[in-house]
C-alpha cells in the first residue's frame, strides 16, 4: 500500500533520527554555527490555491515556508502528493534556513532573497539525479523567479507589474553565479 503524504511527512519528521541521517550536513553547519536547527512543524489543513492564477504578492498558499522570525518550517502535508515532493520542499526551505541562521545572509534584502531562492531551487532540483545540468538550470530559473516573485521581500513595495519585471532581471542576472554556490550539500 503506498503511503500518503500525511504518513511520509509523520514517519520523517516525527523521527529526529531520520531528519538527522537525511541533512547530517546541515545539522553539522548549524552546530558550528551555534545556531538552533530549525523546528518543523506539519499542518494536514492547509488551504489550497494555485499561485500560478494568482498575481498577489505574498501569496502564502505554498507547500512548505520557512518562517525566519521562528526559525520554523511548516510543511503543509495535504499539499504533498508523494516522498519526493516531499523532499523537494523540505530541502528548498531547509537551505533558505542555513543561508539565514548559518551563512547570516540578509533574507530581507532583495538581492540577497533571490539568490538564496536560485540556490534553493536548485536543491530541490538536486532530488532528480538523472536530470541534466542545462535542464536543472532552466527549471531553477522557473522556480526561483515564480517563488522571488510571490515570497520576496519587495523592499521598494514595487507595484506588482514592476516587482515581475525586477524579479525577472535579478534572477537571469544572479542565475549564474548563484546556481553553482552549492554549499553545504
Amino acid at each position: 500500500k503506498q503511503k500518503t503524504a500525511y504518513e511520509m511527512l509523520r514517519s520523517l519528521v516525527g523521527s529526529e533520527m531520520c531528519i538527522r541521517d537525511r541533512y547530517k550536513i546541515l545539522y553539522k553547519h548549524f552546530d558550528r554555527a551555534a545556531e538552533e536547527f530549525p523546528e518543523i512543524s506539519v499542518r494536514k489543513d492547509c488551504a489550497s490555491r494555485h499561485f500560478f492564477f494568482s498575481n498577489m504578492i505574498n501569496f502564502k498558499y505554498f507547500k512548505a515556508h520557512y518562517n525566519k522570525e521562528e526559525n520554523e518550517i511548516l510543511l503543509c502535508s495535504n499539499l504533498m502528493h508523494n516522498y519526493v515532493d516531499l523532499k523537494e520542499n523540505l530541502d528548498r526551505e531547509l537551505l533558505m534556513a542555513y543561508d539565514y541562521k548559518v551563512k547570516k545572509r540578509n533574507l530581507s534584502d532583495d538581492s540577497e532573497f533571490i539568490c538564496s531562492q536560485i540556490r534553493a531551487c536548485r536543491r530541490q532540483l538536486d532530488n532528480f539525479t538523472d536530470l541534466p545540468d542545462p535542464s536543472k538550470q532552466h527549471l531553477t530559473k522557473i522556480c526561483a523567479r515564480t517563488l522571488s516573485k510571490q515570497r520576496g521581500p519587495n523592499t521598494e513595495k514595487l507595484p506588482y507589474d514592476k516587482w515581475t519585471r525586477f524579479v525577472t532581471k535579478k534572477v537571469e542576472d544572479s542565475l549564474v553565479e548563484c546556481f553553482h554556490k552549492k554549499e553545504p550539500f
